[in-house]
């Protein structure tokens, strides 16, 4: 079975995405981030990471990110639980008191109101 080439990309920037955050746990800071909007630098290993995308929170607790807060999806159903995240890894996220920002429309205060030092966001998808 082959996988839609949308679901290709995700996994290999999904990939990348981990491999990059290993290496720049083992490399110096300050680190360079190169993207279609420029080159982004961070002064220092982030403490504090919001993922406004519910998808991409799973991979960053995998990798022991230090996220505080997510976006979340409508809860209550077969694949997200009571505050919206995804069963995957909402056991890793209650025990990481991974708060929730909203769900479905994004809202700048709310990821304002948890001081982070890094905003993750996913540039397509539904989240």
């Amino acid at each position: 079975m082959r996988l839609p080439a949308f679901y290709r990309w995700l996994l290999l920037v999904v990939g990348l995405s981990i491999s990059g955050i290993s290496l720049a746990q083992d490399a110096g800071w300050p680190r360079q981030i190169q993207d279609s909007r420029g080159v982004h630098t961070l002064d220092h290993k982030p403490a504090r990471i919001v993922s406004t995308s519910v998808t991409l929170t799973g991979s960053l607790l995998a990798i022991d990110a230090p996220v505080v807060a997510s976006g979340a999806t409508t809860p209550n159903n077969r694949f997200a639980d009571d505050q919206g995240f995804m069963r995957q890894w909402s056991d890793v996220a209650k025990a990481r008191h991974v708060a929730r920002l909203y769900i479905g429309e994004p809202n700048a205060e709310t990821v304002a109101a948890q001081m982070p030092d890094l905003i993750l966001i996913s540039a397509t998808g539904g989240d």
